[in-house]
Order: C-alpha cells, then sequence, then structure tokens
C-alpha cells in the first residue's frame, strides 16, 4: 500500500492538488493486512458512501438551518468549494463567519496549520 500511495497513485491521481498530502491522508488509513493484502482501517461502506453521495445531495437546508455561531474556513486556492458558493453559505445565515485562508486549498489544515490553528482561536475567543 506504501508503495502504491508514493508512487503510481500520484501518477494517475493528477485531478488534484498536493497529492503527495492526499497519498499519506490515504494510506494513514490503511491497514496492511499480514497475508500482504491491504484494506480501508475504518468502514469502507462509510467511505464509498461519502465518495460517491458527498456532493450529489443538497444541503443547503442544514447550512441555512445552523443555530450556533459557525465557522467556515476556506483555503484561498481551493478547487473543492468556489468562491461564488462559499459567500452564498457565508450569506446563507448570519450565524456563519468565514476565513479564507491564503496559500490553501482544500485541505486547509495540512497547507496552513499555524494560520488554521489561529483562525480556530480566534473564533473560539482566543484560548
Amino acid at each position: 500500500a506504501r508503495k502504491f500511495f508514493n508512487g503510481e497513485f500520484q501518477k494517475v491521481a493528477t485531478a488534484r492538488d498536493r497529492l503527495e498530502v492526499l497519498s499519506q491522508f490515504f494510506y494513514a488509513n490503511i491497514e496492511e493486512k499480514p497475508d500482504g493484502t491491504a484494506d480501508w482501517r475504518f468502514s469502507k461502506k462509510g467511505i464509498l458512501e461519502t465518495v460517491t453521495q458527498g456532493r450529489s445531495e443538497d444541503r443547503w437546508n442544514e447550512v441555512q438551518s445552523l443555530k450556533m455561531p459557525t465557522l467556515w474556513v476556506r483555503g484561498a486556492n481551493s478547487k473543492e468549494l468556489s468562491p461564488e458558493n462559499y459567500q452564498k453559505i457565508l450569506g446563507s445565515n448570519p450565524l456563519i463567519s468565514g476565513v479564507e485562508i491564503p496559500d490553501a486549498g482544500h485541505w486547509v489544515h495540512s497547507d496552513q496549520p499555524t494560520l488554521f490553528i489561529a483562525a480556530l482561536k480566534n473564533f473560539a475567543g482566543g484560548f
């Protein structure tokens, strides 16, 4: 599994940014078995449902019905969340505040961990 995610995966999965980070994430969630096979460490069914249905269902009602202060973080270079949808999210509920982190893609916490943590601390009151 390690060889695949450090090699072939990064050659064939060209549609995403920062493939080395994505491959490390996937590898961390793979369990290598004594017989040499590998499988997901967690619920394979849940992972597949997230990948196949995660973007197919409309979630605007859930966003609009949030009843507590919510921080929505977007990486300025994200290809997953467009600036237009981000602005729509922020405008859909007055309890949602937003922070856009520069030089970060969709995996903000990995691309800019210091800025991500600072944004969370600021939102939570600075602890």
